[in-house]
C-alpha cells in the first residue's frame, strides 16, 4: 500500500515515515524547501501546498492509496500575525482538487487529515470529539476551516485526528528547526537555567509514537475493507502489515 505524507520533514512527519516504512509500506513525502537525507526510506517529492504546484505529479506518478496531511503553519503566533498565509497552508484545498481530478481511476484515497485541539476553546477538562466547537485562536479556526472543508470536498474518504501537544524524542533523519518542548525543558534544566513556563494551561500531551500506531492502525482499517488497495499492494514485494 502506497502513503504520501505531506510534511515529512516535519516533526510527526519524520516518525511517520520510519514507522510506516518500517512496517513494510511504500512511503513517499512532500517537503517544501528542505528534503530530508537521500538515505531516508521514502521518495521525496517537492510541492507547495499553497499554491498547488507539484502536487498533480505527484499523485499521478506515485499514486498514494492514503494521504497523511501533517503540513501546516502550527505555531501560534505566526498564525495571528498572517492569517491568511496560516489559512492557505492549513486548509488542503490544492491537494485535495488534484485528487478530485484522478477520481474514476479505481482507487479511493484515504485522506488522514491532522487537526487539533484547538479547534475547542478550552475552557474545561474532557472534551470530546461531540463537543461544540469553538476555536479561541489563528490556528484552531485554521484546522476547524480544513476540516469543514474536507467534509464538503471530501466527504467519506477523510478522518480528522485532533492532536494535543506531540512530544517525543528527537527527529530520526533530521533536525526541524525549531525549539522542541522536551528538549528545550532537558536543556534548561541541565543548565541550571531559570525560565517562564505558563501557568493557566494544561494539555493533553500525546508521545509521537503513539499518533504513528493510529495511523498505521488506521490504514490497515482502510486496506482491509477497500478490494483495490488489498490488489494493489498484494503486487508490491516486501509489503506487511
Amino acid at each position: 500500500m502506497r502513503v504520501l505524507i505531506t510534511g515529512g520533514s516535519g516533526y510527526l512527519g519524520q516518525f511517520l515515515i520510519r514507522n510506516l516504512s518500517t512496517n513494510g509500506y511504500e512511503v513517499a513525502y512532500l517537503y517544501h524547501s528542505n528534503p530530508l537525507p537521500q538515505d531516508t526510506p521514502a521518495e521525496a517529492f517537492q510541492a507547495d501546498l499553497t499554491s498547488g504546484q507539484g502536487l498533480q505529479q505527484v499523485v499521478s506518478s506515485f499514486a498514494p492509496h492514503v494521504v497523511v496531511n501533517c503540513a501546516a503553519m502550527s505555531q501560534p503566533m505566526a498564525c495571528e500575525k498572517d492569517y491568511e498565509a496560516c489559512r492557505a497552508l492549513n486548509v488542503p484545498s490544492k491537494l485535495i482538487a488534484v485528487l478530485q481530478q484522478q477520481q474514476g481511476s479505481g482507487v479511493e484515497v484515504l485522506v488522514v487529515h491532522i487537526s487539533t485541539d484547538q479547534v475547542c476553546e478550552g475552557s474545561r477538562a474532557w472534551w470530546t470529539e461531540n463537543c461544540p466547537t469553538k476555536p479561541i485562536n489563528a490556528y484552531g479556526r485554521s484546522k476547524l476551516a480544513a476540516e469543514r472543508y474536507l467534509q464538503e470536498a471530501w466527504p467519506g474518504r477523510h478522518i480528522c485526528m485532533r492532536s494535543s501537544l506531540i512530544y517525543g524524542p528527537e527527529p530520526p533523519y533530521a533536525p526541524v528547526g525549531r525549539p522542541l518542548f522536551v528538549q528545550f525543558v532537558e536543556q534548561v534544566l541541565a543548565q541550571g537555567k531559570e525560565t517562564s513556563f505558563f501557568i493557566d494551561e494544561y494539555r493533553c500531551s500525546v508521545y509521537v509514537d503513539n499518533i504513528c500506531d493510529i495511523v498505521q492502525h488506521i490504514i490497515s482499517r482502510y486496506q482491509a475493507a477497500t478490494p483495490r488497495a488489498r490488489s494493489d499492494s498484494s503486487d508490491q514485494q516486501g509489503t506487511a502489515v
